[in-house]
């Protein structure tokens, strides 16, 4: 419902292909996020313009956090650049926003277990402390890619309500098995 999501924190394909889904997305968090509340996205550096351009229609630009690899980088052929630290974007709808003092720059958990069930995966670590920073126990989080549900684990061991969507339903299982081993059973994923 409108008006109903205390932090959409999500992480989307950065894919040239994909790009027509972040207006989509900033369109879906104005609608349901609380006035005041916020939208962090894990996004890649190419197509960054554009996808700030995207969220800047619907929200309003709040700061630019990161997630700064200890172990290992990424690279871009293309550009001949060795890729060591992930863009956090942080955006908020109009209203009283009130949070605890956070870092913007992050060095949390490891590489090799973010992407243990998924590719593209993001830790935990990360994600829990986004979470705590910005929401309350009991506040619901909705993340919209929930991939093998990273963030979905961080907003439950939080004491935070979780919601989760994925277009792979391989994916969503993985998430629900793993909310389930961890006695985390008030989760909505589908």
């Amino acid at each position: 419902p409108s008006d109903s999501i205390d932090l959409l924190f999500t992480d989307p394909s950065y894919a040239e292909q994909y790009l027509d889904l972040w207006g989509p997305l900033a369109e879906l968090a104005a609608r349901v996020l609380k006035p005041g509340r916020f939208l962090l996205v894990y996004c890649g550096k190419l197509y960054l313009p554009f996808v700030l351009a995207e969220l800047s229609e619907h929200l309003e630009y709040y700061w630019l956090a990161g997630k700064y690899y200890d172990q290992g980088h990424s690279f871009f052929r293309s550009k001949r650049i060795w890729d060591q630290w992930r863009p956090i974007l942080i955006y908020h709808k109009p209203g009283p926003t009130e949070h605890e003092w956070f870092l913007d720059m992050i060095r949390m958990g490891s590489r090799q277990e973010a992407k243990e069930f998924h590719d593209h995966g993001q830790s935990i670590e990360d994600a829990k402390y986004y979470i705590t920073k910005l929401t309350k126990r009991g506040d619901t989080v909705l993340d919209v890619c929930c991939g093998s549900g990273g963030i979905a684990m961080a907003a439950r061991s939080s004491g935070r309500r979780v919601i989760g969507f994925d277009v792979d339903e391989s994916r969503t299982r993985i998430t629900k098995a793993r909310l389930a081993e961890n006695n985390n059973e008030a989760a909505e994923i589908s």
